[in-house]
């Protein structure tokens, strides 16, 4: 008795592979090899220390032929087999390792197929499917095997929106719709149900609706002061959205608000960066850093406006707000030096009783 092991290729194949646990070893007896540079290391005698195997190198289309010289009757006796081997058939995730358990519209399905028998050439060869769907679509489609003798096909299609599907016109895409159920059959050379069947199905089902995917884009304004007010009041509702994210302690909300609002403001400097707009826009920031305490940002933005822009409405909240961040930086000095050029500076402004308090 003795086994061989059967491996995909062709005459151009290597008859040695290393013993890497794949192949189940030869059993009982060896093969011996007609030429052989290192029987020893080559040969597969059954002992440990065999670091390679002999293989037979097979194809789907291939007739084994095993024969056997009687010398005592001076008979020559023979043997012969085909390869035979089941299918197996999955729709599988997108790497084709584990099974999908559904499918979405707008995606793709990922299909793999197993068939050893069905490598019957030095090619790639094809092999046939057929998906049906119970909204009426019906495509016979080919796929393609992934190396020259692998005996396993695979492919993917898109899954296009049809409600109801037309038959028998594959451009690459396969036609179903929400709540649908898709049917992949193959028909294999071997019985693949217990009353004989040759036909393997695998089934999944599609998701009623789909993932949703939300993208950014741009919009362009006819008029650049109402797109101007418009990104001011995005920062300003981030900002809010911000407050409120740190009273209830979120602070992964929190951050990412912060973030947002500190983007649309660099936007809204690269698109438009007319001189006129760069109080609002150091006034906003100044709130963001003064939120979270990041005491040297915030008089550096509030400090911006009262330099270089002290007839703007929002100086004296700016100077007033330059006070507050020296104030709680610790840096009285500065503090009283802030609140004291408010109350000289704008003498009329409603904030002079609270810069009152805060110099007492």
């Amino acid at each position: 008795m003795g086994q061989i092991p059967l491996l995909l290729g062709g005459p151009e194949s290597a008859n040695i592979v290393p013993e890497d646990g794949s192949l189940p070893r030869g059993g009982l007896g060896k093969i011996i090899l007609p030429v052989d540079d290192d029987p020893e290391a080559a040969l597969d005698d059954g002992s440990d220390k065999t670091a390679a195997l002999a293989v037979l190198s097979v194809i789907g289309t291939d007739t084994f032929t095993a024969s056997y010289a009687d010398q005592s009757s001076n008979a020559s006796l023979k043997a012969s087999a085909a390869l035979f081997s089941a299918a197996t058939l999955r729709i599988t995730d997108q790497e084709y390792l584990e099974p999908a358990e559904i499918a979405h519209v707008g995606k793709k399905i990922f299909l793999r197929l197993e068939d050893p028998d069905r490598d019957i050439s030095s090619e790639r060869d094809k092999a046939l499917i057929r998906i049906v769907t119970a909204s009426g679509e019906d495509e016979t489609i080919e796929l393609e095997e992934t190396l020259t003798h692998s005996g396993v096909f695979s492919a993917s299609f898109p899954l296009l929106a049809r409600a109801k599907p037309t038959s028998g016109n594959f451009d690459g895409h396969i036609e179903a719709f929400f709540g649908d159920e898709i049917t992949v059959g193959y028909l294999d050379n071997v019985p693949q149900t217990p009353d004989g069947q040759p036909i393997i199905e695998c089934m999944i089902p599609v998701a009623v609706g789909t993932n949703g995917v939300m993208a950014a884009f741009s919009k362009v304004y006819k008029d650049e002061d109402l797109a101007i007010q418009t990104q001011f009041h995005i920062a300003e509702s981030y900002f809010e959205l911000f407050k409120s994210h740190r009273r209830l302690k979120h602070d992964e909300e929190a951050a990412a608000d912060l973030a947002s609002g500190r983007r649309v403001l660099r936007e809204l400097q690269d698109d438009y960066p007319n001189p006129k707009y760069a109080p609002r826009v150091s006034y906003l920031l100044g709130q963001f850093s003064q939120e979270m305490e990041a005491w040297d940002e915030a008089i550096a933005a509030y400090g911006s406006i009262v330099r270089n822009h002290p007839d703007h409405n929002l100086a004296p909240d700016s100077q007033y707000k330059l006070g507050q961040c020296h104030e709680e930086a610790g840096e009285l000095d500065e503090a009283l030096e802030a609140y004291v050029t408010l109350a000289g500076t704008y003498p009329k402004s409603p904030l002079i009783a609270n810069v009152m308090l805060r110099i007492n």
